[in-house]
């Protein structure tokens, strides 16, 4: 019996209707990657995850870290507008960065971030959200796609979806304001390239038409989404590209060949392997690998390499280095879980204690606060829960 996995990341409204240009097809599978570990951590500080998992996700297939280390510092510098479209009728104009902090320890096998305070509000407690699937998205291979299929979600049970000038459909695709300026270039490249692969890989069926007001230029996109009957639906293993995309190759591939190898001698071979059935990692591996090693006739070494899967012991490593990883994840996950129930019953004590006691215990809480030498702490010398917290630790320290 095969186990479909699902990794939910309920998604604010607010953060799908968004004017966030320049985010890449890596950076909105890393966005929603990060939305599911928050929610399923709570409120902290600070997030931890497993950085061979997360890279998984997000289709970086690369040894190392410093593909992670880029789309991280690139989310830093993005600035989000929220609710773009008005959903939730509130009328405010809101605005941030999408990630604040994100940090990657040498020998580390875990990746921290940190969201700003309104952000991880907006995650933690959305008025609106919509449930997106992390492996679903992972799959994709165009940004576009992602962007629209988490818009058509959006809207999946609303009575009707939006009627939106290409302008505002633009915004919401994140599509720069130098990229597909004419209407027959948004269509092909845009468009019709993201409709195909939802209607593909995806459970919605979608279809669109074009509409003009006082003039002969179309100025207005409208969109109709359902659901396909799922129990029909073929599902195809994670990495395994679909015979249909000949044409072109996937946006994850294309994104690692540099500028001088976009040749036919070259693209005409990874073409070939993506059609003959072919996963993302095969190829890329062997690129990577034949670009680090090649001297001289590029395009023979990669023959050979992609022939002769040159890359294998390459990926087994990685594969194994992954293992280890979520094995220590799983591991870290336990402690946590046991560290939380030891905690949860030295908060139970803590308010089982007699009033005399309690009220000595919170005083102390109360001064170590406000003596602290560390500003953010001192500021807290009057939020109850901070407080309590304190007196948490303080009791645990006795006991």
């Amino acid at each position: 019996m095969k186990v479909k996995l699902s990794v939910i990341a309920n998604k604010p409204s607010a953060m799908i209707q968004t004017n966030a240009g320049g985010l890449s097809l890596t950076q909105r599978k890393l966005v929603n990657s990060l939305i599911h570990v928050v929610q399923k951590e709570g409120d902290k500080p600070k997030y931890c995850f497993p950085t061979a998992l997360l890279k998984t996700w997000c289709g970086i297939t690369r040894r190392g870290n410093d593909d992670l280390k880029e789309q991280l510092r690139g989310l830093m510098n993005i600035v989000l507008e929220f609710n773009y479209l008005n959903k939730d009728n509130k009328k405010v104009w809101e605005a941030g960065v999408l990630l604040s902090v994100a940090k990657i320890e040498e020998n580390s096998l875990l990746t921290e971030f940190e969201f700003s305070s309104m952000l991880k509000d907006r995650i933690l407690h959305p008025d609106m959200y919509t449930p997106l699937d992390v492996v679903v998205i992972s799959g994709m291979k165009c940004k576009y796609s992602i962007a629209l299929y988490e818009l058509l979600k959006d809207y999946l049970n609303s009575p009707t979806f939006p009627k939106l000038t290409l302008k505002q459909f633009r915004d919401l695709m994140g599509v720069e304001k130098h990229m597909y300026r004419a209407f027959r270039d948004l269509k092909r490249n845009v468009i019709d390239k993201a409709v195909q692969e939802i209607n593909e890989k995806t459970e919605l069926s979608c279809s669109f038409r074009f509409s003009r007001e006082g003039g002969k230029h179309y100025k207005y996109i409208t969109f109709t989404v359902g659901k396909k009957d799922i129990s029909a639906l073929e599902p195809r293993p994670a990495g395994l590209l679909p015979l249909e995309d000949k044409h072109e190759l996937p946006e994850d591939i294309m994104e690692i060949i540099p500028g001088k190898y976009h040749i036919p001698a070259i693209i005409e071979q990874l073409k070939q392997y993506c059609d003959s059935g072919h996963d993302t990692d095969y190829i890329t591996s062997n690129f990577i690998y034949a670009t680090n090693n090649c001297r001289e006739n590029f395009p023979a070494y990669l023959k050979l390499s992609l022939k002769n899967d040159y890359a294998r012991a390459e990926r087994e490593i990685k594969a194994a280095e992954s293992a280890a990883a979520v094995a220590k994840s799983a591991q870290a996950e336990h402690d946590l879980e046991r560290e939380n129930k030891v905690r949860e019953e030295l908060m139970r004590a803590v308010k089982a204690l007699p009033q005399e006691q309690y009220d000595q215990l919170r005083r102390r809480a109360v001064d170590d606060l406000k003596k602290s030498p560390i500003p953010s702490l001192r500021k807290k010398a009057d939020d109850e829960s901070a407080i309590h917290a304190w007196m948490v630790d303080l009791y645990g320290q006795q006991v």
